[in-house]
């Protein structure tokens, strides 16, 4: 469907910037409840937030254009995204954070991204690393 320039400004200005702004926040809430054991459900929160609005910014990005969805190539439509490594470690279909976060399975715990809750690999140590990025490093064409 193609959108107005008045819907599409509106969109930037709302609700695109408001899936940024709390990706960030949940990032940096998640970040700052690491060094305080006292906090670990801010911990979650953060993550969980984070990595929500990872997921919606993914999409935006690299997602199908269809029905109501705002796309990248509603506004650059020669925008050709490639898929990071990140995106198909954790966030495409069958990963961790679908199978963690965004999907009710049986045995969540073991879809987190690691053998152990301490790994590097394991998805709660990878929500800055997610956050930075869901921004695309080539420009706009």
């Amino acid at each position: 469907m193609c959108r107005t320039t008045s819907e599409r400004l509106s969109f930037l200005d709302a609700d695109f910037y408001d899936s940024l702004r709390w990706q960030f926040v949940g990032a940096v809430a998640c970040e700052a409840a690491a060094s305080r054991p006292l906090m670990k459900h801010q911990r979650v929160l953060g993550m969980y937030t984070a990595a929500v609005q990872a997921r919606a910014l993914y999409e935006f990005f690299y997602g199908r254009p269809g029905a109501d969805n705002a796309r990248a190539t509603d506004f650059a439509p020669l925008w050709s995204p490639d898929r990071t490594t990140l995106y198909r470690t954790y966030i495409a279909h069958q990963r961790p954070a679908n199978k963690r976060m965004f999907h009710l399975v049986y045995d969540r715990a073991g879809h987190s991204g690691g053998d152990a809750a301490d790994e590097l690999d394991h998805l709660k140590n990878q929500v800055v690393a997610l956050w930075a990025t869901t921004s695309p490093k080539r420009r706009w064409r």
